[in-house]
């Protein structure tokens, strides 16, 4: 399949979650959304990036389901992945939030102190345990994103069942 009937096909079966889509389809959707969302950040329009992420989530859902379909899997199993990414941003919310908003904690402050030292006793203020935590965490929250990733790159990477399967006939690919 093409580049542009992969995308014809995607934004033509907008929010079909039945059926099957092949290896190249939801690629090629991946391409565009993930280079143009790139694209945009390094412009004076990122603002706009919320935008094509609004366009591209109920397509990119689909297909990423159709591409399970295909291989013989329930679009169940991008749930792990979605949890996987909800719980790494868990750490790297708590990780960041306090390290941005300092006047969230009831510390004094010394105006002699240096940057280190004040987020050591701010982290420290939080929640009473030690500061090396925060670094645990930040790594925990990079391995389970990393595992997140590497869950969806192996059901998006598997090859299709061939003929049909529960989820309908096989998607035909087209070379030209």
């Amino acid at each position: 399949m093409t580049f542009t009937q992969s995308i014809s096909t995607c934004f033509g079966k907008y929010a079909t979650f039945s059926g099957r889509a092949t290896r190249s389809e939801f690629w090629w959707l991946v391409a565009i959304f993930a280079g143009g969302w790139t694209m945009l950040q390094l412009t004076p329009l990122a603002g706009l990036s919320g935008l094509v992420w609004l366009v591209f989530i109920l397509p990119s859902l689909a297909v990423a389901v159709r591409r399970l379909h295909d291989g013989g899997s329930t679009g169940a199993l991008l749930i792990p992945v979605f949890f996987l990414q909800i719980g790494s941003l868990y750490f790297y919310m708590f990780t960041i939030l306090f390290s941005v908003f300092p006047d969230m904690l009831a510390i004094e402050i010394d105006e002699t102190m240096t940057l280190a030292e004040f987020s050591a006793v701010q982290r420290e203020a939080l929640t009473g345990i030690e500061p090396d935590f925060w670094g645990v965490g930040a790594l925990m929250a990079a391995v389970i994103s990393a595992a997140g990733i590497l869950w969806a790159v192996y059901l998006f990477t598997r090859p299709s069942q061939s003929g049909p399967n529960s989820y309908g006939p096989p998607s035909q690919e087209v070379f030209v």
